[in-house]
């Protein structure tokens, strides 16, 4: 295990779509174009929904402004962690059997409940994250916040 491979399992486990510093970003996928220089500089960031001209990405400090949405699962906890397109919440394990479901509340920033996203998890399946993203994704693109 080298210093690149830690840092690729730590902003993908956290949620991060890679790096960025004054100068430059990269993604996970391409971590470290600039072979390590200057990289003490940098910080995990998120896509960001507006790029730079002449750029084919940007990524900052906000996931908040993400362009995309993004959904981790926390195995140890088990639950998947939902951001972008201006989200950030929690899906958890509700119900039991057949029923049983990945839930998720999302709340306006003065607190009142805006829906609940629901994504099927029959009993012993964990749904692929690709699975609740596209559930979830789908409900938030009728949602208006």
């Amino acid at each position: 295990m080298n210093v690149k491979t830690i840092t690729i399992e730590h902003l993908t486990k956290n949620g991060f779509d890679g790096l960025f510093s004054g100068e430059c970003a990269c993604k996970t996928d391409d971590l470290f174009p600039c072979a390590y220089a200057g990289v003490e500089c940098c910080q995990p960031g998120y896509l960001q929904a507006e790029t730079p001209p002449d750029f084919d990405f940007a990524i900052g400090p906000d996931k908040r402004t993400a362009n995309t949405f993004k959904v981790v699962f926390d195995a140890e906890n088990s639950i998947f962690n939902c951001f972008g397109r201006g989200y950030d919440f929690i899906g958890y394990f509700a119900g039991t059997g057949d029923s049983r479901v990945v839930e998720a509340e999302i709340f306006a920033d003065n607190g009142d409940l805006i829906d609940t996203l629901e994504c099927p998890a029959p009993a012993d399946v964990i749904p692929s994250v690709e699975e609740v993203a596209k559930h979830f994704s789908e409900k938030l693109a009728s949602l208006a916040v």
